[in-house]
């Protein structure tokens, strides 16, 4: 493989959070957080893997991001709760422009939102054992887009279009927990979600970018356990729950060079456990291990299985995307010696993921024109991280220093975490890879007062 393309991506971010906190009384707590974010983002990248400048791609992104909740925390003798009001807005415009089998075109699209909600929970103490919470959230979200697009060459202009839409949804949650003793808590929680739909930023007509997807719903139901040991140094929590998606919004590459929309796919369900233990067997010993199972199916997928058919259910020939069967994580937290300089600590960080799909295709090759799904398959990978840490070094009346040796992925996998497949039509199937980032190891030297 040969470029003539430059190749680079320049990421400059910035954000910014003030929380005040007013108490009162012993009872009540105002609170108001407000944040703010700036993101530029400026990327190049040669698609053909030839010395000549057949398909390229570059992106200039601005994006800023402001929000403010207020939240009124209170709490009387057999009841907590809690009240908010949350505000969100946020603006981006990008220039995409791409040479195509020697063509041109300048790609941009502008996209805003801005959203209001008010949200209020609940806990109330029915007797020492018995628990019961409900919470109610009501949100809206009004959002906007520009599309524009010229073309030389291969390809078709996009005049400069606009529109925008209002998404409103009001979910409830109810929580019931029981102390059985000190030692177990049990607990049946059951919630909605809205996840508001939008435009696509990357329509490939005028008429495609002023028609708004629609929004995702979710109902979820968990049942879980919290247990502690009598000495309280072996703590374990398990879960199990169910997930049923409507609409469910999923990305999907059309095989244009850097271009991709949102579909509303149809029904969808994800239902599995987690597991947590956390054991210190001795005051300089800390243990942590989780393992999650998750079972993820499409019960509704409409599609056309191939060109010039009838839009069908295809949910059994489609992938899910981003849904590893089983993930698990070992934590080690040992403390070697107490000296006069500090605690002299070790931490051992191992995580685990299996096998999954990058993108909803199809399984088995059914329209040769369209990407399959195992061409965008990642492999189940480890990571290893190690760190040796002087901790709580006294520096001073009142600062304490920690300096730390650390290494990330220590046996420096490199595989591939996921992938864009320009499908059969484009160079018989090019697959760019992003790749896990290789070992990588300093020294860090942090000091608080």
């Amino acid at each position: 493989m040969s470029t003539d393309w430059p190749g680079y991506e320049q990421i400059k971010l910035q954000g910014h959070s003030l929380t005040l906190q007013w108490d009162v009384n012993e009872n009540n707590t105002l609170k108001s957080i407000s944040s703010y974010r700036e993101l530029e983002n400026d990327d190049s990248v040669d698609l053909d893997g030839v010395p000549l400048t057949i398909a390229t791609a570059n992106r200039i992104s601005d994006f800023d991001q402001k929000s403010q909740e207020l939240q009124w925390i209170g709490a009387t003798e057999r009841m907590d709760y809690v009240l908010g009001l949350y505000y969100y807005k946020d603006d981006g415009y990008t220039i995409n422009p791409h040479v195509f089998f020697f063509g041109t075109d300048s790609s941009e699209y502008g996209f805003g939102a801005e959203a209001v909600a008010a949200y209020a929970q609940v806990d109330y103490e029915v007797t020492q054992a018995l628990t019961l919470s409900a919470g109610l959230r009501w949100t809206e979200e009004d959002k906007h887009t520009l599309r524009y697009k010229t073309v030389t060459g291969f390809g078709a202009p996009i005049p400069r279009v606009t529109a925008e839409e209002s998404f409103s949804a009001t979910t409830p949650m109810a929580n019931v927990s029981y102390k059985v003793n000190d030692s177990l808590n049990l607990y049946v929680r059951y919630a909605e979600g809205f996840k508001s739909g939008g435009f696509q930023g990357e329509a490939g007509s005028a008429a495609e970018a002023v028609i708004p997807y629609d929004p995702e719903e979710q109902t979820t139901w968990e049942i879980g356990a919290k247990m502690t040991s009598a000495d309280g140094r072996l703590q374990v929590n398990t879960a199990v729950f169910r997930n049923d998606i409507e609409d469910m919004h999923v990305n999907r590459f059309t095989g244009l060079p850097g271009v991709s929309v949102i579909r509303n796919a149809g029904e969808a369900r994800t239902q599995g456990a987690e597991i947590e233990a956390v054991w210190a067997p001795t005051d300089a010993v800390r243990l942590q291990l989780s393992y999650g199972y998750l079972d993820a199916e499409w019960i509704e997928f409409m599609e056309a299985p191939a060109p010039n058919q009838p839009i069908a259910n295809v949910a059994d020939n489609r992938s899910y995307p981003h849904a590893p069967e089983h993930t698990a994580n070992v934590v080690a937290d040992v403390r070697f010696a107490q000296t006069s300089w500090g605690e002299l600590r070790g931490l051992l960080d191992y995580g685990y993921t299996s096998s999954f799909y990058a993108y909803p295709y199809q399984l088995d090759t059914v329209d040769p024109t369209r990407a399959t799904a195992g061409n965008t398959k990642v492999d189940g990978y480890g990571l290893l991280n190690l760190k040796l840490m002087l901790a709580d070094m006294p520096l001073g009346e009142s600062g304490r220093g920690e300096l730390s040796l650390w290494a990330r992925n220590v046996t420096d996998e490199q595989q591939p975490l996921n992938f864009i497949d320009f499908g059969p039509g484009f160079f018989a199937n090019y697959t760019l890879a992003y790749y896990q980032e290789p070992r990588t190891y300093g020294a860090t030297f942090t000091y608080r007062w």
